[in-house]
């Protein structure tokens, strides 16, 4: 009977943990100035098309930190001006000290992905995706490697950050498919 009782005890608190974890991330909304769903503004830089459609703007020359873990470049998606996706880029040494200080700040990830251990010779990178998921938005700890045994010499791997609307892909299917506006006219 008491055995039961602490694991009912357990399960409390940790949903309890969990929850306080996540309504911190919740309550950021985004990383450091840079919040989900707010206006661009020209002080971020020009903004260039990317690929998905999205209008993307690639901030690197400013130095800036996650506490004492450096950053290597942001970039900032919008679609009609709203910012929809941030991507954090860490160099690829931090990877043990920024999991740990995700960890720390919102409890361990709600989701995890893996193919890290990949077959012999692969030509292609594997990956590592911590995922925590917020009420509106997710956020991703992304470390890619590539195959040391099929490159001539070793090739850096990535580690990103990558905070997202959940109904980003829907955002730009809508974009994709309203090409044209009343405002065309």
């Amino acid at each position: 009977m008491n055995s039961i009782l602490v694991t009912i005890f357990l399960m409390i608190a940790g949903l309890k943990g969990f929850s306080q974890s996540i309504s911190k991330l919740n309550s950021n909304y985004g990383f450091k100035e840079y919040k989900l769903e707010s206006l661009y503004k020209q002080e971020y830089g020009n903004k260039e098309r990317d690929y998905d459609g999205s209008d993307v703007v690639s901030i690197e020359n400013q130095v800036d930190y996650i506490n004492d873990i450096p950053i290597e470049k942001i970039k900032l998606f919008f679609l009609s001006d709203s910012l929809v996706r941030i991507v954090v880029f860490i160099d690829e040494n931090q990877s043990k000290k920024l999991s740990d200080a995700l960890i720390a700040s919102f409890g361990k990830e709600t989701k995890y992905k893996s193919d890290w251990d990949i077959k012999e010779g692969s030509k292609k990178p594997y990956f590592n995706k911590y995922i925590w998921i917020a009420n509106k938005f997710t956020l991703v700890l992304y470390e890619s490697r590539y195959p040391t045994s099929f490159w001539d010499k070793p090739r850096r791997g990535t580690i990103s950050l990558t905070y997202e609307l959940k109904d980003y892909e829907k955002r730009l299917e809508r974009m994709k498919h309203s090409k044209y506006s009343s405002n065309d006219f």
